[in-house]
């Protein structure tokens, strides 16, 4: 239910963007917009794993080298 109300509330929004624009959509401009709001949460959720993962070893590494 959840995935299907947040696909209903995406389309909307992306069709309001398309009627506004008279239906050209800057594919380029959409993406390079989606990356510089989901990276920096991705680099932010990462680096909270690798501390907590981290912590919770000790801050030492448990494997070979090699």
């Amino acid at each position: 239910m959840a995935v299907s109300l947040f696909f209903m509330i995406t389309g909307f929004l992306f069709w309001g963007k398309l009627v506004k624009t008279s239906g050209k959509s800057g594919w380029t401009r959409l993406y390079i917009g989606r990356v510089f709001c989901i990276a920096p949460v991705y680099v932010v959720a990462m680096s909270a794993v690798v501390v907590i993962v981290l912590a919770r070893t000790g801050w030492t590494l448990n494997e070979s080298r090699r």
